[in-house]
């Protein structure tokens, strides 16, 4: 667009129809659908863009220096991700289109350097917020619980149900996978976090014991957590 707003766009292509968008920094992108264009002829088409709220800043290191190529994360309170930037080669960034007022938490990533994380930022249309990071490696475990069958004393059946629960340290990578163990030694190939699991105790009449460990996206594992059940076959119960 020109300075007075006006623009003029040619092209190439056969008459038809056509979804023309628009938007820019500091903007609300406009989409608009199924526009009759006919070759030869010029098509007037008026675009309104409401204001974008925004977010710039740097990105520091742990060791204070400035940031390249750190990810720059606008989430949606429903978990979606709705804008996305790269910081620059002096630590700068710049994310100013396309984002509504609300509030959001907005994330700093690196795979190397670590993580930032803001939560519960108002960000408001037609303003542009600073926000620095500082991303740092998470060197923290997670935490977590573990129930079998919640919390009952005794099972006839080797098959229980794990209630699981895990949360990472504030700001950190999240939880990402976890693991399981009969005897605390041995432990079953690490998969997605979950909050429930069904799991098979080992045979025998007697108290068994089950093992869960929780890991990060960083790569940090947990402690091992225990819980016990005793358990009591259909015959032993005659």
């Amino acid at each position: 667009t020109q300075a007075d707003g006006s623009y003029e766009l040619y092209f190439g292509g056969s008459s038809g129809l056509y979804d023309l968008d628009t938007g820019g920094v500091g903007y609300m992108g406009q989409v608009k659908n199924n526009i009759q264009v006919t070759k030869g002829q010029i098509t007037s088409l008026d675009f309104k863009l409401e204001k974008s709220a925004g977010i710039q800043g740097k990105v520091f290191k742990q060791d204070g220096s400035l940031a390249a190529g750190v990810s720059i994360l606008i989430w949606r309170q429903d978990g979606v991700n709705i804008a996305y930037a790269t910081s620059q080669a002096n630590g700068t960034y710049l994310l100013y289109w396309n984002i509504p007022s609300g509030t959001y938490t907005i994330e700093a990533y690196h795979a190397t350097y670590g993580r930032d994380v803001k939560y519960n930022v108002a960000l408001t249309a037609g303003q542009l917020t600073t926000l620095d990071f500082t991303v740092k490696t998470d060197t923290t475990p997670p935490t977590g619980t573990i129930s079998i069958n919640s919390g009952a004393q005794y099972t006839s059946s080797t098959s229980v149900t794990l209630t699981l629960s895990a949360q990472d340290n504030t700001g950190g990578s999240g939880v990402s996978q976890m693991q399981f163990s009969n005897d605390g030694t041995t432990y079953s190939t690490a998969e997605a976090y979950a909050t429930t699991k069904t799991w098979t105790l080992i045979t025998g009449d007697g108290q068994k014991t089950v093992y869960a460990k929780f890991k990060d996206n960083a790569g940090n594992w947990s402690v091992a957590n225990s819980d016990a059940i005793y358990l009591l076959t259909t015959n032993a119960l005659i």
